[in-house]
């Protein structure tokens, strides 16, 4: 009976492991996996002789070799994803079951409502970014937008020395266009 090691990473997270608890020949497997997609950093000085490893990919497990697996969790926990999911939805609920389709076993129905939620998560976000530009007329001292010679020169006419600009921000932050992250 062969002995697995599991090595547990959580995906965008560095964990350090000793310099002798991975060999240079499995950290290379590691390094080669073609969908664990994993950054190494190799032991320095610098960083007191340990492996880096971060999971830059898939999450899941992902047997590398016959006797190494690695664990990687995902970085947002399942009940926040389910969040996102209703927030996409619109308060839809979790109205998934009326675009599946029968299908051989539960793994596949599970990658067919995570497409679905992509699909929802990305509607959403477009439009929650599209509707956010707002324009802002704003005046003081020093602009900081596209200047409104105008209403400027009425001003200075006044007596009230002081710059008007307009100002249109990249997005409005809404709680809807928030990650539940």
């Amino acid at each position: 009976m062969r002995h697995l090691r599991i090595l547990y990473l959580r995906e965008q997270r560095d964990v350090w492991f000793d310099r002798d608890d991975l060999a240079v020949a499995e950290v290379l497997a590691i390094a080669d996996h073609p969908k664990a997609r994993i950054l190494v950093g190799w032991p320095t000085p610098s960083n007191g002789y340990r492996w880096m490893l971060r999971a830059m990919g898939w999450v899941g497990t992902f047997p590398v070799g016959d006797r190494l697996v690695l664990r990687i969790a995902p970085k947002i926990p399942a009940p926040q994803v389910f969040e996102l999911h209703l927030a996409a939805g619109g308060g839809r609920d979790l109205e998934l079951f009326s675009r599946l389709a029968p299908t051989a076993g539960v793994e596949q129905a599970l990658m067919v409502a995570l497409r679905i939620l992509c699909e929802r998560v990305n509607a959403r976000m477009a439009r929650g970014l599209r509707k956010g530009y707002v324009a802002e007329t704003r005046s003081g001292s020093v602009p900081k937008g596209r200047l409104r010679s105008r209403d400027t020169l009425l001003r200075f006419a006044c007596g009230r020395p002081s710059l008007v600009w307009d100002e249109r921000p990249l997005t409005f932050d809404i709680d809807d266009d928030r990650i539940l992250a």
